[in-house]
């Protein structure tokens, strides 16, 4: 391998490597950083910050100006194997922590409690694949194995999400982090087998969020609409049924203000976001994020209840806007109008009254 030592390069090589092997194609880079090194392929690269994928499905940006020397190494991307991962998070981890293998999922859990979370996920998989299925949207297995972190506890919880650059980390209950690909959680102090329901709705909250990045219903590196993503998430929430049987108006308002965000005593009721702005602007969330989550959910029940196939289609029509760009209001807008033809307005309406309907 021929390393290439000047930073100011890199963009030469990236296009050039891009234009030789194809764009369908990820070639093999192997960067050395300041302290660190990174084999993987490039996703992005501009003057102030390149992007690159990991064989774990981590991204890792950085700045050019940190670049030492790189190179092309032989062949392509190839996402680790299960127990390549596994071996990883074993020494990232070490004894404190047991590891769940399951068909799909990585669990790191504290080794003193027992696993209530792996069999959770494998259901959640399960309905998520189910619904779209149903929807006549088959979607591919995952391309990296899932890894979900149960840390010790909420303190634990909320330094590591400190660490990972959340605003505000007191207000959460877990997450998910597109850069690293992992859902972070906390285990209750209880350690009998039956999660709380507080912790499962939070667990398959923030797993559909995991889902939906690895399967294409979103673009993991793209912009995806800020009430798409969490309607979505809420939508699959509650476990006591499969998803595929929501279509039918099953998952009551009661239900509903058990999710994991209103579940704080300060649901917003009777206060409305106008539909123009709650699918143009994801502002709302920082603003009135009460609001703006009971908003989505509520939305994103009326359109799969009432437009199954204008939604699936809504999904996949942002889903393939390309990488890395800015998703302005206006193209919001008309991208949305596309998919749900019609006077805006009267669905709004709609909206409003399938909302105010007792269920």
């Amino acid at each position: 391998m021929k390393y290439l030592l000047v930073a100011t390069t890199w963009h030469l090589l990236a296009v050039g490597l891009l234009l030789r092997v194809g764009s369908s194609a990820e070639p093999l880079i192997e960067v050395h950083l300041q302290g660190d090194h990174i084999t993987g392929t490039p996703l992005h690269w501009s003057a102030k910050r390149v992007t690159m994928l990991t064989a774990n499905g981590v991204r890792r940006d950085f700045s050019p100006n940190m670049v030492q020397r790189f190179g092309r190494l032989a062949g392509e991307l190839v996402a680790s194997t299960q127990q390549q991962v596994w071996q990883h998070l074993r020494g990232e981890f070490g004894t404190p922590f047991s590891i769940k293998a399951t068909k799909h999922y990585l669990v790191v859990y504290p080794a003193d409690r027992v696993d209530r979370w792996s069999s959770l996920l494998e259901n959640l998989y399960s309905d998520f694949h189910g619904f779209f299925q149903s929807h006549r949207h088959a979607l591919p297995r995952t391309r990296f194995p899932l890894v979900v972190i149960v840390l010790p506890n909420r303190e634990a919880l909320l330094q590591t999400a400190a660490l990972s650059g959340h605003a505000d980390p007191r207000k959460i209950a877990g997450y998910y982090c597109d850069r690293s690909n992992r859902i972070w959680i906390y285990a209750p102090p209880s350690n009998s087998r039956q999660l709380p329901l507080s912790d499962h709705i939070t667990l398959r909250h923030e797993a559909t969020h995991q889902l939906a990045f690895n399967t294409g219903i979103h673009e993991r590196f793209g912009t995806t609409p800020r009430w798409l993503a969490e309607g979505l998430a809420m939508f699959f929430e509650m476990p006591q049924q499969p998803a595929s049987l929501r279509t039918r108006d099953s998952q009551s308002e009661s239900a509903l203000r058990q999710t994991a965000f209103l579940n704080r005593g300060d649901s917003p009721r009777g206060r409305n976001v106008p539909l123009k702005l709650l699918i143009t602007d994801d502002s709302l969330f920082q603003q009135s994020p009460e609001l703006a989550y009971a908003q989505s959910a509520s939305l994103t029940r009326f359109l799969i209840r009432t437009h199954p196939a204008g939604y699936v289609g809504y999904l996949k029509h942002v889903a393939t806007r390309p990488r890395f760009t800015f998703y302005a209001a206006r193209t919001r807008q008309t991208d949305f109008s596309s998919c749900f033809p019609g006077n805006m307005a009267r669905l709004e309406s709609q909206w409003r009254a399938f909302s105010n309907t007792p269920r």
